[in-house]
């Protein structure tokens, strides 16, 4: 599985283009927190996909409605135990009014990806213009990952902090 031990919120999980991210993350691997307004709906496509192997929970989400934020990111922690990563949208800086999120992905920055800072939505996409251009025409076959490092970053971070922190903690005693 391409996807195992990740964890995806996808908002309007439960209808077309959500609903196939939705089902295909799934059955990758991913745990997928579905949102949206609709919990019938929700629910439905959450079981669909938990009775197809796969882990799948809804999380009711009206995504112009700060508290159901607030609420949302509580669940992701109880429910998949992660923050999904984090590109700067108008979305994600709603989210980020919270000062407990802020905190988190601070920490999820500083602490998981290389370049230590969020994504912006233009990166993604002139990732993706590119690999519609003629210049990329000779990649095929390859993840393209547009992720700041966060993929390949995580353990060479703990340890270059663990380092650190050791190499500070013996000049301070020196």
């Amino acid at each position: 599985m391409r996807l195992e031990n990740k964890v995806a919120l996808i908002t309007g999980g439960y209808g077309g283009m959500g609903r196939a991210s939705s089902r295909l993350s799934a059955r990758e691997g991913t745990t997928v927190l579905v949102s949206g307004r609709n919990g019938d709906r929700g629910e439905a496509l959450a079981a669909e996909i938990n009775d197809a192997d796969g882990n799948a929970h809804f999380l009711e989400l009206d995504i112009v409605e700060q508290e159901q934020w607030d609420a949302a990111i509580a669940q992701i922690q109880e429910k998949a135990d992660a923050l999904p990563g984090w590109i700067d949208t108008d979305l994600t800086a709603a989210m980020k009014s919270n000062p407990a999120v802020a905190e988190m992905q601070r920490q999820t920055m500083d602490h998981s990806v290389m370049l230590r800072r969020s994504g912006k939505a233009e990166e993604i996409a002139t990732a993706a213009l590119f690999l519609a251009c003629d210049e990329s025409a000779y990649i095929t076959g390859n993840d393209v990952v547009v992720d700041g490092g966060w993929f390949s970053a995580a353990p060479y971070l703990t340890n270059d902090r663990l380092n650190g922190l050791a190499a500070h903690l013996t000049d301070a005693k020196a």
